[in-house]
């Protein structure tokens, strides 16, 4: 991470990612935050596969049931898997399976005012000194101190019920607040703060005597945000990573750089296509991207991992992931030519469906998993 200098300018840095990642690790670290990098998607957390978020380390510091560090305030940027909602990406142009998450975090603050200040005025001044234009912020209407607070900044207060913070399962609650911009009139959030400030749920929870709160902003956005750019996918990294897409549709490019990114992050991280666990993940993407190569003929699958390796700023490990491809692509190409006729004979039986009984068959008789029979079916559809 880049640290001020004699000579050090942020105006000097070409790249906007490293801008905003130098600015908010100088900001967090002035107001006391001890500020870590993480590019490591795997976790020790026995219920996930990768991490999600940045505050996955801390969910049980947070929630009560962990002693906290012996330092209260910490960062950090932590890089990130999510495989959940694979239909939106490259379409809602906000969402990634993979990202990195920039958060700031307190275990125990005596005083629920300075949690606050804490926990809000660092996010602002990040925005502020990125120059991010159009700025609001949205909180609970009973949440008066944070919307006091947020009010004597200058910034556009909007109030929403929604805005709660409730953990059923560890009974506590707080409140939530959003910062986030204005894109063509629409609000879109940036940056979200968690207080966890009561013990209870309802009408008869105490205040903690000790607050914490939780944060976390996607750099994809923020770097979106300062680049000036409607969407994610219209910042200049991704720009650079889709011009050899030029032809496709902007939802069909969006969704092969997306794609690619992960498969690249996965590769860095030491996760190759297998048939367990993360490895089936890895897997899954790569079957993904390669479909979408086959829909669309004359993408250059080696050429997009080169321009994504290139523009997000990864090491020569994930150039890796061209070979991979290959590989799976000899795989799939094996699976679809075997798979076919046991596709289509069910299909006939089945009066052309396929539900979900339908794929667990044809994954537990012949191997073949959704994303393999759908290629088969989007193959003789055509």
């Amino acid at each position: 991470m880049s640290t001020p200098g004699e000579n050090y300018s942020y105006e000097d840095m070409r790249d906007t990612r490293e801008r905003v990642l130098a600015i908010s690790s100088d900001v967090l670290q002035a107001y006391g935050y001890m500020f870590e990098t993480n590019t490591d998607v795997k976790t020790t957390n026995h219920d996930l596969l990768f991490m999600i978020s940045g505050g996955v380390i801390y969910e049980d510091v947070l929630a009560g049931d962990e002693a906290a560090p012996e330092y209260p305030r910490q960062a950090s940027l932590q890089r990130c898997i999510r495989t959940d909602g694979l239909d939106k990406i490259g379409v809602s142009g906000r969402h990634h399976v993979s990202f990195d998450m920039l958060g700031h975090f307190s275990f125990y603050e005596a005083d629920a005012t300075e949690a606050r200040h804490l926990a809000i005025l660092p996010a602002i001044e990040i925005l502020q000194q990125l120059g991010i234009e159009n700025v609001f912020a949205r909180c609970h209407p009973d949440d008066i101190e944070s919307r006091y607070l947020l009010e004597s900044t200058g910034m556009e207060v909007l109030v929403d019920t929604e805005n709660v913070h409730v953990c059923n399962q560890r009974r506590r609650s707080g409140y939530r607040v959003e910062l986030g911009r204005y894109v063509d009139g629409a609000p879109t959030e940036m940056w979200n703060i968690v207080f966890t400030l009561y013990e209870g749920v309802d009408q008869s929870r105490v205040p903690l005597e000790v607050v914490a709160f939780d944060s976390g902003a996607s750099v994809d956005r923020l770097v979106a945000a300062v680049d000036g750019a409607a969407t994610n996918f219209e910042a200049d990294a991704w720009v650079q990573s889709k011009q050899s897409m030029q032809e496709l549709p902007d939802t069909v490019a969006n969704r092969i750089a997306d794609l690619t990114r992960a498969v690249c992050t996965l590769q860095e991280s030491g996760v190759q296509p297998g048939a367990k666990k993360d490895a089936y993940v890895a897997r899954k993407l790569y079957t993904e991207l390669i479909r979408c190569e086959m829909e669309h003929p004359g993408t250059d699958l080696a050429q997009v991992v080169r321009d994504v390796v290139a523009a997000h700023g990864f090491s020569d490990v994930a150039i890796d992931a061209i070979h991979m491809l290959e590989l799976e692509r000899v795989r799939i190409e094996s699976l679809i030519k075997r798979g076919t006729r046991h596709v289509t004979t069910y299909m006939a039986r089945h009066g052309d469906v396929i539900d979900e009984t339908g794929y667990a068959y044809l994954k537990d008789t012949f191997g073949l998993d959704s994303t393999i029979v759908d290629t088969i079916r989007q193959a003789t559809a055509n």
